[in-house]
């Protein structure tokens, strides 16, 4: 097990921002959540996805302050809520990252930031990116293209920060990386926010897909209020054009996948990896894997969750569930169904047991253990409370959303917690919701 050491507090201004690059790792190494990908009969593994990029200062502060007005107007509304630690903590550390830059109240919006560049030199090579963490034996560095570059402490020979500002890679810079990487028998394309790699000429067909969940994930955080942020490495997304090569590809990054993965987002590189197989190009299960995987990437590049916490699955694994239904993963909603396929089938072998579900909604909100007992469960309970909770109670799903992303490195939530800050925002128990989502869902197609 890893141990860590604190951060010092003169790297707060880049630690607020980069830390959830770490957090799922951290969090899958201690509790063992570690299954890199999707599986296409199983259902989803509990992967939560890779990497949340830094949002410029500027940014952070202006959507925290304007959450904080929005949330006092609505409290004010509805009356005093039982206090939240999260949100104590995000206030503090909004004014806490406004002090360590010098900004003072009102110019928030106009203060220049700039994060320097660390430099690792080490008896393999020198290395360029922001630090991350620090452990007993490996330092955790961003680099510019996204990805967590880890180096064992035993090989570091200096460090220092150098007055060259961080800036994330460019466009181009990133295509000629990857055609030097994977070579001339690959299309590479740029369609913002994704750069694809892939071998056939229907990277059009893939490119649309993403790009049509990435519209309708931008239109979901303005219609739910969910703040968000502009990504800002871009998203490599890479088809190949058989499952041999796709786990060749896998087995290279050392990562250890089931025969059935059809896909997965690895928190190494920030990038989703797949195969294509025409005869599974319109399988319901491959389809939803996808785009489950790719919720899941641009819910953390666009601020949405943090990595840095273990503050619970059931929201990034319900929020991602989501995406997967036809209403969410396409541009336009209308005629389409808001219900993941994978998930109908368990939703109606419960749906009329209410004990069943507001049992299962009270584990999922006090921990983790249902996705290890019953992930089939523990995913369908998780989609149904997170879609219930953004379809009616939006202003508080995204007051708890935002809370959640802005707790502190390192963090981790007790069970007690979990539950306390549940019923501080929503106003109940998480096993109250189950007549609620029993009535919804049941005018839901």
């Amino acid at each position: 097990m890893l141990s860590r050491r604190s951060v010092p507090y003169s790297l707060i201004a880049c630690v607020v921002m980069i830390a959830s690059a770490w957090g799922v790792v951290r969090y899958k190494l201690y509790n063992g959540y570690s299954e890199p990908c999707e599986t296409s009969s199983e259902g989803p593994s509990t992967t939560l996805g890779e990497y949340t990029p830094p949002p410029s200062l500027e940014q952070f502060v202006k959507f925290r302050s304007e959450s904080l007005s929005e949330r006092s107007e609505y409290e004010s509304s509805i009356g005093p809520a039982e206090a939240s630690p999260i949100a104590d903590f995000a206030n503090r550390t909004v004014e806490s990252v406004k002090e360590s830059n010098g900004i003072t109240h009102g110019d928030a919006n106009h203060a220049p930031i700039v994060l320097p560049t660390t430099e690792i030199v080490t008896s393999y090579g020198t290395f360029y990116g922001l630090p991350m963490e620090r452990f007993a034996d490996q330092y955790w560095l961003l680099r510019n293209d996204g990805a967590i570059q880890s180096i064992p402490n035993d090989i570091i020979q200096a460090e220092r920060s150098i007055p060259s500002e961080f800036r994330v890679i460019s466009v181009d810079q990133m295509i000629s990386n990857l055609r030097e990487e994977f070579g001339s028998q690959y299309l590479v394309q740029h369609q913002k926010p994704y750069v694809f790699v892939a071998k056939s000429q229907r990277i059009t067909q893939w490119s649309t897909r993403f790009r049509a969940l990435y519209e309708s994930m931008r239109r979901v955080c303005l219609t739910k209020g969910l703040n968000s942020i502009d990504i800002e490495f871009p998203l490599v997304a890479i088809v190949f054009g058989s499952k041999e090569e796709f786990l060749r590809y896998a087995s290279r990054w050392n990562v250890s996948l089931p025969s059935n993965c059809v896909g997965y987002y690895s928190q190494r590189d920030n990038r989703i990896a797949l195969y294509e197989d025409v005869s599974e190009w319109t399988a319901h299960d491959t389809l939803d894997t996808i785009s489950h995987e790719s919720a899941h990437q641009l819910a953390f590049n666009m601020g949405l969750h943090r990595r840095c916490v273990s503050s619970g699955l059931w929201l990034a694994e319900g929020f991602a569930t989501v995406f997967e239904a036809p209403a969410f993963s396409n541009i336009s909603r209308e005629g389409r169904s808001s219900l993941p396929s994978a998930r109908i089938e368990t939703w109606r072998r419960i749906q009329g047991n209410r004990a069943q579900i507001a049992e299962a909604l009270d584990s999922i909100v006090r921990n983790d253990n249902l996705f290890t007992h019953d992930p089939d469960l523990a995913y369908t309970v998780s989609w149904a409370l997170t879609f219930h909770l953004m379809e009616k109670e939006p202003r508080r799903f995204s007051d708890y959303v935002h809370q959640t992303s802005q707790l502190p490195l390192g963090h981790e939530l007790a069970s007690v917690d979990r539950l306390h800050h549940f019923r501080s925002v929503f106003g109940r128990d998480p096993a109250q919701y189950a007549p609620l989502i029993q009535k919804h869902l049941s005018n839901v197609r």
